[in-house]
């Protein structure tokens, strides 16, 4: 996978820059320049022994670029991500886009610009605790 960081102000934001590129490169993430593709993915997980899996959980997201992207919605069965039939689209830049995702379900948004900005939101998650990591780092 690939993956791009820019960083601003002092001295330090940028030895701690170098941190996160090490431990991103240690787990085979090539660093790429901002003016390449790269895929984004926003992946539900529930855990805990009160969570419930087949709940499901809206997640806003927003792509700040002009371009159109491809989506659509995968869940993991027996280790393997396979597309949930129908849940295929586009997400117009500049706009947003809401998906519903249950336990080991990703939406998987195809080609956006390294430099490019985005955001995800998730709602209806009362009573549960929100938590997110980078690609496992």
């Amino acid at each position: 996978m690939k993956f791009q960081c820019y960083t601003l102000g002092c001295k330090v934001n940028q030895y701690d820059r170098e941190a996160v590129l090490e431990k991103f490169k240690e787990a085979g993430y090539e660093e790429v320049d901002f003016n390449e593709y790269a895929d984004v993915y926003v992946v539900k997980e529930v855990t805990g022994v009160k969570g419930d899996i087949t709940k499901p959980f809206d997640f806003t997201i927003s792509i700040t670029d002009e371009g159109n992207h491809e989506y659509v919605i995968e869940e993991l069965n027996n280790g393997t991500w396979s597309a949930v039939t129908g849940t295929e689209g586009t997400i117009v830049g500049g706009t947003a886009l809401t998906v519903s995702l249950k336990h080991n379900q990703r939406v998987h948004i195809k080609n956006v610009m390294v430099k490019t900005q985005y955001s995800a939101s998730e709602s209806g998650n009362s009573n549960y605790t929100t938590t997110y990591k980078l690609a496992g780092i």
